[in-house]
C-alpha cells in the first residue's frame, strides 16, 4: 500500500497540517511553507478527498479496505463504522503516528479550501454550524468565505484586529470527528479557511495569494516580535 500521508519533521514550535489530496492550493501552499520555514508538517498524499486505507490480516482473510475523510477521524465514532480488527489497525499505521507526531508541537496550523459555497463564517453566525461558535467576527462580507477558526482567545483577538474574518470555537463542541473539534482543549490550532477561488477572479493563482496571507497573520499570532 503507497503511503496515505508524509510525516515532515521541523525544527520550529508550530506544524502545518494539509488534509486534503482535492484542495491542491492548500497542499502547495502547505509544502512550500514547509520548506521555507523548516517547520513540520503532515500531508495526506494522493489527488482525492478521500484516502483509501487497506488491510491485510495475518490470518490470511482477505484484505480489507475503506475510505475515509482524513478530516473526520479523531473520534472514536469511526470504531462504530467499521470491524474492529480494520480500526485497531487503522489507529495503529495512522491515527496513533499522526496524533503522537503532533504532540511535537505547541501549536497546529491547518490550511484549507472550502469548496462548498454555503461553508462561510455565516455558518457560524446563523447557519447549522452555530452551536460550534463562542464568538465570531466578521470582518468582510464580500470574502466571508476566506476566514479562520481558531482554538484560542489570544489568536481570535489577533487575527480579528489585523481585519480577518475569524471564528473562535466553542470548547464544547460536538466531537464530529474534525480536528478542529478534537483540538478544543487539547492544543493551541489555527484552521485556515479559503474559497476555491475569489469572487470575481480569473486567476488561479490568486487562492494561495489570500492564503500565504493568512498563513502569514497566523503565524504573527503565534510568534509575536519580541520587542527589543
Amino acid at each position: 500500500m503507497a503511503e496515505i500521508f508524509t510525516l515532515y519533521p521541523g525544527k520550529e514550535e508550530f506544524c502545518l497540517l494539509a488534509l486534503h489530496g482535492d484542495e491542491w492550493p492548500a497542499r502547495e501552499v502547505c509544502l512550500r511553507a514547509r520548506q521555507a520555514l523548516r517547520c513540520g508538517a503532515v500531508v495526506f498524499n494522493g489527488k482525492k478527498r478521500l484516502v483509501i486505507f487497506s488491510s491485510t490480516p495475518e490470518n490470511g482473510s482477505p484484505e480489507r479496505i475503506f475510505e475515509f475523510d482524513p478530516n473526520r477521524i479523531w473520534t472514536h465514532q469511526l470504531a462504530k463504522d467499521i470491524s474492529y480488527g480494520l480500526y485497531l489497525d487503522f489507529r495503529s499505521k495512522v491515527f496513533w503516528p499522526i496524533r503522537e507526531f503532533f504532540e511535537k508541537f505547541k501549536a497546529v496550523i491547518s490550511l484549507h479550501n472550502n469548496g462548498k459555497p454555503k461553508f462561510s463564517v455565516r455558518s457560524f453566525i446563523d447557519g447549522d454550524l452555530k452551536e460550534f461558535a463562542r464568538a465570531y467576527v466578521l470582518a468582510n462580507p464580500q470574502g466571508e468565505r476566506d476566514f479562520f477558526i481558531v482554538t484560542k482567545e489570544e489568536d481570535f483577538k489577533n487575527l480579528s484586529s489585523g481585519g480577518f474574518s475569524v471564528v473562535w470555537q466553542n470548547p464544547g463542541v460536538p466531537k464530529d470527528g474534525s480536528l478542529s473539534a478534537w483540538f478544543a482543549n487539547k492544543k493551541r490550532f489555527i484552521s485556515i479557511e479559503t474559497r476555491t477561488r475569489p469572487l470575481n477572479s480569473a486567476d488561479p493563482r490568486e487562492t494561495e495569494k489570500i492564503q500565504l496571507q493568512m498563513l502569514a497573520a497566523a503565524l504573527r499570532s503565534i510568534k509575536p516580535r519580541r520587542r527589543t
